[in-house]
């Protein structure tokens, strides 16, 4: 090395030594608190694609448990609702039976800021273990202590072979919780699902439908309910003669079961589309997706749709469509001002895909703002999710993260500052703590994130990787790192964390 080159490292050396130790981003590491742990041996929890949510430092999310029954080997003992919170507290929620073999079935799908969560679990035949209802839920609520409590339904079961399998979707502050029911008639047939809406006592309301088959089967169900009471979810539309026209975006208002019927994108020729949205704002307002139809009535693709308090649908901006005009965007989530935050597939101006980015629509505006993201691959690709977005207009997610290269790093676990610039949430962390944050899911009004990543024992080297929910609580505003010197001391953690990962 030459003596100018050698100067030359000496000076970005020193510069990144001054910049770590007095940047006030690095003063201090946040620590990561770990959900439910592994007991190792290819025993314990694996994580599961079911909703994790988060409160006032406490989450809940839902693993599947094994546990070893014989010489080197382990059963599937079901899925377990679990909860973890800021002390350090992780366990399994209780759940309502066990089946012959000690297992049972059990999720958590919302919890409210005073640690009350809200979900399914399983019943079983006392007699046999075998589950009652073959797979199929009923609706549960557990306290602030983890004790279950199943929630009551509208009148005695309508069929005489099993009770009506429910589910609880979500809970506001109050305690007011809504779901769904399947229903039967008196010959055992199903009429499909209704949506329900328990008050703060437990009292439930079957809630209106948007019409029937003329055999009276339909599917309704609320996902979300704001803290006046207004339930959001969708109902499958009929028309006067019976024809299934599609599943629709409705509200049910709170002194009222009738549904509310939210506007669409258009239809095809027959009159048929579908529309999803799964939250609901302090105005009744609510951001999802809709089908999209040219002119003559062939479907291009999903698009991000912002439904204001009277129904009305706003198209929001994508990223680019195909060179037959298909495009996909959905918007995950909305504030109380409006601003709604998901992700929408990018198109080059060929029409080439360029990958899923992350996305936000301000309030009041249709117009896209594709939030930053950390590198591409060569070819310009790269994938990212907008998955949630607290009231101060912090948004958290997922990207992929590449070096300069344009070779992948994998995912890393982010948030957005309002601004629109991006944070690793791993560059905040201790590098040394065994932590690899590759999705954060949910943030709370309050600053915490619960999320999923690897987890490495630092004080085990025997204990193998295992997928992990954890916890967190950030600042409302996050700094960037000061320099590209911080990015490379970032790279290189994480570049040290995959070896130790690829080599047990």
């Amino acid at each position: 090395m030459s003596l100018v080159g050698l100067y030359r490292l000496t000076v970005v050396v020193t510069l990144a030594w001054v910049l770590l130790s007095t940047s006030p981003a690095r003063s201090a590491f946040l620590p990561v608190i770990g959900g439910p742990t592994s007991m190792g041996d290819n025993s314990g929890y694996v994580l599961e694609e079911y909703p994790v949510d988060v409160g006032n430092g406490v989450a809940v999310g839902n693993v599947s448990k094994f546990e070893p029954k014989w010489a080197d080997e382990t059963m599937w003992m079901g899925k377990f609702a679990v909860r973890w919170d800021a002390s350090g507290h992780a366990s399994e929620l209780t759940t309502l039976d066990a089946n012959f073999l000690g297992g049972s079935m059990s999720w958590a799908s919302g919890i409210n800021a005073a640690g009350t969560s809200v979900g399914a679990a399983s019943i079983y035949d006392p007699t046999t273990g075998y589950d009652v209802l073959e797979g199929c839920p009923v609706a549960v609520r557990w306290d602030a202590s983890g004790q279950i409590h199943r929630l009551a339904l509208p009148g005695p079961s309508a069929s005489s072979l099993m009770p009506d399998s429910s589910m609880a979707n979500g809970i506001n502050d109050a305690g007011q919780i809504v779901g769904s029911v399947v229903k039967y008639n008196a010959s055992n047939q199903c009429l499909g699902s209704r949506a329900l809406r328990w008050d703060d006592s437990g009292h439930p309301t079957e809630l209106g439908v948007l019409g029937m088959h003329p055999s009276g089967y339909t599917e309704c169900t609320a996902y979300a309910i704001n803290a006046s009471g207004a339930a959001m979810g969708w109902a499958r539309s009929y028309d006067a003669d019976g024809h299934d026209l599609g599943p629709r975006v409705v509200r049910w208002d709170p002194a009222s079961a009738a549904p509310m019927e939210f506007g669409h994108l258009g239809t095809n020729a027959n009159g048929y589309t579908e529309c999803c949205a799964y939250v609901i704002n302090a105005d009744g307002a609510t951001a999802g997706w809709a089908k999209k139809f040219d002119v003559l009535g062939n479907n291009i693709g999903w698009r991000p749709v912002r439904w204001d308090a009277l129904g009305n649908a706003t198209e929001l901006e994508v990223l680019g469509a195909d060179a037959k005009g298909y495009s996909l965007g959905y918007a995950h989530q909305i504030t109380d001002q409006g601003t709604a935050v998901g992700r929408v597939e990018k198109y080059d101006a060929s029409g080439k895909k360029l990958g899923p980015r992350p996305t936000r629509w301000d309030a009041g505006s249709s117009a896209v703002t594709e939030l930053d993201i950390l590198g591409t691959d060569v070819n310009g690709y790269a994938n990212g999710h907008a998955n949630d977005i607290s009231e101060a207009g912090v948004v958290v997610g997922s990207i992929d993260k590449y070096d300069v290269l344009g070779k992948k790093l994998g995912p890393v676990a982010v948030l957005w500052n309002p601004d629109g610039t991006v944070v690793d949430l791993n560059s905040l962390i201790d590098p040394d703590a065994g932590w690899t944050l590759y999705t954060a899911i949910a943030i709370s009004d309050t600053g915490w994130i619960a999320g999923e990543g690897y987890y490495d024992s630092p004080d085990d080297s025997s204990h193998w990787r295992e997928n992990r929910f954890w916890l967190m609580h950030v600042p409302a505003a996050v700094p960037e790192p000061t320099s590209g010197v911080l990015l490379a001391v970032g790279t290189l953690a994480l570049s040290a964390r995959r070896k130790k990962q690829a080599a047990l």
